[in-house]
């Protein structure tokens, strides 16, 4: 629901995040492994909406093996579960093709880390959010896209995402 009404209810919806976000870090900091079971929880047929929930997971689970500080894992989570924002601006054909995609329709489907960069931005997100969202598919040997950062150029927690969302 959050990702789906990001568009047209953007307050709202990041104050659901920030309700899941903030319980999700308080279990996975201190519980750590109960996490795990949200992977299996919601048997969607839709992965578009699944993926951002397994995503949050899966960082969240990072943050606690890595011993990170609660705000920082705050701001992680906002960022795995907004990470593909940028994709309502990619059409369904896109999205949802089969087939290998074309050069032009790759290079298309690559501007959703900057079409949610921009997003993130207009309903005020906080910067670093959108620093982590425009970042989540750089690899720090400087294949990622859209800006073929490496290593040091790229945030950590955004390092941490594109680890995750793989």
């Amino acid at each position: 629901k959050i990702t789906r009404n990001i568009l047209t209810s953007p307050r709202e919806s990041i104050e659901q995040a920030k309700l899941i976000v903030n319980e999700m870090v308080d279990i996975a900091l201190t519980e750590g492994d109960i996490a795990i079971h949200a992977l299996n929880g919601n048997r969607s047929s839709d992965a578009n909406y699944q993926h951002p929930l397994n995503v949050t997971v899966l960082a969240m689970i990072m943050a606690k093996s890595i011993e990170m500080s609660k705000e920082e894992a705050q701001l992680l989570g906002l960022a795995a579960i907004f990470h593909d924002i940028g994709k309502a601006e990619i059409t369904d054909k896109i999205l949802m093709k089969k087939d290998p995609l074309t050069k032009s329709e790759q290079s298309h489907f690559e501007q959703h880390s900057e079409f949610g960069a921009r997003i993130a931005k207009e309903i005020g997100l906080p910067v670093r959010i959108s620093k982590l969202i425009l970042q989540h598919h750089e690899h720090v040997d400087g294949s990622g896209y859209p800006k073929h950062l490496k290593a040091e150029q790229v945030d950590p927690l955004a390092r941490l995402i594109a680890m995750v969302n793989g």
